[in-house]
């Protein structure tokens, strides 16, 4: 715009110049170099201005997608900081409830995206769930157990990518939120016996943790032994009634992974991070053949995580990180003489 307003400005100045010189009109007070002055006066300002000028045309006719995401992350930003830093968990349920299509999980994490956009909130957010979903797809895990459930995004995050016969356990301290976290979660279309909800603290919790996964042992079992009985030999009807109760022992999968778990997402206190680290390896419940570890990061968490770091380091035989975020660090646990020095 300015190097076409000085295009038209240029010629202006010249026509002025020749009708001063042949005395049409009175001659200007000022010395005659003076529109070559002002044309190298405009060149000037015109050039450090160029490269901005260029930028926002291009900006505005091929990437007006980025032009327009920028914006609203800007009025998103300036939303947040006009409603200030505290974060509204029922706020953010009737949001989630009312902006999303009932029984569709992708809706509902979308809703919970467009949420926190505008507003404060403890949800991992898109960039964080892409590094979740990405360890979830890679490892597999059938037992998943949470730390800080904030509302249930995370929750629903994880629940969409486990097997048909996963199941997820997750701990919120504050039981408002446990209870409004729930139920966004049968909103997204999981079952009861999908997962469970506790509200306590991970202190209360962790040493409690066994009896909720002891049915998932007892439910496969139940299944396999009646699917036995076509194997058996009519002749040998009676012998089986009192075969099959022995048969139990040997459903049990070795070393307990059915009753331990495969991954463990903590996005709690951080101070409670190493504690509850501590508690879970006393209580077995990281799968001795390999448990992958997710501490999330949210910018308070510098003390707590050093500290970790040096009881990563200390005992490498048992954990090793897999990949560091600038917002979740990711460590494989594996048992060997862990339990020896507990």
């Amino acid at each position: 715009m300015l190097l076409c307003l000085l295009f038209l400005w240029l010629p202006r100045v010249e026509k002025w110049r020749n009708m001063f010189q042949i005395g049409t009109l009175p001659t200007p007070s000022f010395p005659p170099s003076h529109s070559y002055y002002s044309k190298m006066w405009l060149l000037a300002l015109s050039v450090p201005v160029l490269p901005g000028i260029l930028i926002i045309v291009l900006s505005q006719y091929y990437h007006r997608a980025n032009v327009r995401a920028l914006c609203r992350r800007a009025l998103g930003w300036a939303l947040r900081l006009a409603r200030g830093g505290s974060v509204c968990v029922k706020s953010t349920h009737a949001y989630v409830f009312s902006h999303c299509t009932h029984g569709n999980a992708q809706s509902v994490l979308e809703a919970f995206d467009g949420y926190d956009e505008t507003h404060p909130s403890l949800c991992l957010g898109p960039q964080r769930g892409q590094v979740l979903d990405e360890v979830l797809r890679r490892v597999g895990p059938r037992c998943v157990l949470e730390l800080g459930m904030h509302c249930g995004y995370s929750s629903i995050r994880m629940l969409r990518l486990l097997p048909p016969a996963g199941r997820l356990l997750t701990v919120e301290m504050d039981s408002s939120t446990a209870e409004l976290g729930e139920e966004l979660i049968l909103v997204a279309g999981f079952k009861d016996s999908q997962f469970l909800v506790l509200a306590c603290s991970s202190a209360e919790a962790i040493p409690a943790l066994r009896p909720h996964l002891a049915p998932a042992h007892g439910d496969s079992s139940a299944e396999a032994i009646p699917a036995l009985r076509p194997h058996l030999a009519p002749a040998h009807g009676d012998s089986s009634a009192e075969a099959i109760p022995a048969l139990r022992p040997h459903l049990a999968p070795a070393h307990g992974d059915s009753v331990a778990f495969d991954l463990v997402l903590m996005d709690h206190d951080p101070q409670r991070y190493l504690p509850d680290l501590l508690a879970m390896e006393k209580e077995r419940l990281l799968s001795p053949s390999g448990c992958h570890v997710l501490l999330v990061n949210r910018g308070q968490c510098g003390p707590a995580l050093s500290d970790l770091m040096k009881y990563f380091n200390a005992w490498t035989e048992n954990y090793s990180i897999v990949s560091e975020h600038r917002f979740m660090t990711e460590v494989f646990y594996h048992e060997d003489s862990c339990h020896a020095r507990l």
